[in-house]
């Protein structure tokens, strides 16, 4: 292990496609490493590649484990992960650092590089998903294992964060381990350059005509987004209402969703760009922001949006959107994949739209310094374990 003098602190996980955690690590790591200067930051990944890999601080070292995927499927980033736990072992071995940090699928590969290492260090894991749920709607085998996995490794690590009360109450079932066990930090969404995007002019005729509605969308066009419900909304909003139907975001559910649009006769009034580098400018301006997910374990869009003054309508899906706009006082909530209630909420919040300034206020609650304050205490707690242990 690297002297406690000038402490390595190490974040392990798969790659930096656009997606939340990705977005959340590059703001965690930036952050600590500006207020820490003294400390060294790795970010471990099992492959240094995606959209997100230009937004990791100069200030924090990348580590490549060029690792190859053995899983040629959808899930890109486990597939990722298990091929890199020789190559992580190795780095354990050379560089030593004082403390771990793990997420999501890179949670079992850093305890069984830790054991496998030798190499005495404190290993913090950080669940993102509801380990019940997620099974449960998963067809996959080793999916359906993973909470039996969770309940004979993780009481190993030497903390546990949840994103969210939700997810830690489930944990805690899955695994048996003790709740107080598991502290609950939410993610550190927004950030002053977050802020100074959202200023940011947007060339499209859809964004100038104050006579036109435009409803909002961003995420990864995943089954679990279910945008097809969002898209159904929309087509009765749009007998009620001029207005336009914008989603930010790339994935496999393209096709689907495109049909639905020429099913609907939508084509034009649904623009679907892809992954942009900016999605706040089109919060800042869109008239309603509407997350349709099936699940979230946190939903960093939604404060995203809030942030950027942009009234929100959100599925009551478990756990972190009811959690965040504290059970609907910031914002409307619709049951899972309800096409029709979602509508009448985004017609509603279109007519009495809430003060924007406020919503702005509540989003500054998952702001980076206070957010980042509780992760960076999280890292001091655990590097005082490892030089109590030194003496």
């Amino acid at each position: 292990m690297s002297k406690i003098s000038k402490p390595k602190i190490a974040f392990f996980y798969s790659c930096l496609v656009a997606g939340g955690i990705e977005a959340f690590l590059c703001r965690l790591t930036r952050w600590i490493a500006e207020k820490r200067p003294d400390w060294e930051i790795d970010l471990v990944l099992a492959r240094a590649e995606g959209e997100l890999l230009p937004q990791v601080s100069p200030k924090v070292r990348i580590v490549d484990l060029k690792a190859k995927p053995i899983l040629l499927t959808k899930r890109l980033r486990l597939g990722y992960t298990l091929p890199a736990t020789p190559k992580f072992v190795r780095y354990l071995k050379s560089e030593r650092p004082n403390a771990l940090f793990a997420f999501y699928t890179t949670n079992f590969p850093a305890l069984w590089g830790r054991w496998l290492s030798g190499v005495s260090l404190p290993v913090i894991i950080n669940e993102r998903v509801h380990p019940t749920l997620y099974a449960r709607v998963s067809y996959n085998l080793i999916d359906r294992l993973i909470p039996l996995l969770k309940r004979l490794f993780y009481p190993y690590a030497d903390a546990i964060v949840a994103v969210s009360r939700g997810v830690a109450d489930d944990l805690a079932k899955v695994t048996r381990i003790p709740r107080e066990r598991i502290r609950v930090i939410y993610n550190p969404v927004v950030t002053p350059d977050l802020l100074q995007k959202a200023k940011e002019p947007i060339e499209h005729p859809w964004f100038s005509d104050s006579y036109q509605r435009v409803i909002l969308g961003v995420g990864r066009l995943s089954v679990e987004k279910d945008f097809l419900t969002l898209i159904k909304a929309f087509a009765l909003v749009r007998q009620e209402r001029l207005a336009k139907l914008v989603i930010l975001g790339e994935g496999e559910e393209r096709p689907r969703l495109e049909a639905l649009v020429k099913e609907l006769g939508l084509e034009n009034d649904v623009w679907m760009p892809g992954f942009v580098d900016n999605p706040f400018k089109f919060m800042a301006k869109a008239s309603v922001f509407v997350l349709s997910s099936m699940c979230e374990s946190f939903g960093n869009v939604l404060v995203e949006a809030l942030a950027c003054g942009c009234p929100v309508v959100s599925t009551d899906c478990p756990s972190g959107p009811s959690e965040i706009l504290e059970g609907g006082k910031w914002g409307k909530l619709v049951p899972v994949g309800d096409y029709e209630k979602l509508a009448k909420a985004i017609l509603e919040t279109i007519e009495n739209p809430p003060d924007r300034e406020k919503l702005k206020q509540r989003g500054m609650d998952f702001y980076i310094d206070k957010i980042g304050q509780e992760w960076l205490n999280l890292v001091t707690e655990m590097l005082k374990v490892v030089k109590m242990k030194e003496v």
